[in-house]
């Protein structure tokens, strides 16, 4: 698991609404104080530079 445990970029996606207009999208993964696994999603708005 542990080599999973970092950031992954998308490469490609099917289009949905909810990431219209998102550039650089990425998750991380790590793991919580109680074992389990924590995923952060993020993108930038609109262009690589744009807001977070």
């Amino acid at each position: 698991m542990n080599k999973y445990l970092e950031s992954w970029y998308e490469i490609a996606r099917f289009d949905h609404l909810f990431e219209r207009n998102l550039l650089g999208v990425r998750a991380t993964y790590s793991y919580q104080e109680d074992g389990m696994i924590k995923v952060v999603n993020s993108a930038n708005k609109e262009t690589l530079d744009g807001e977070r």
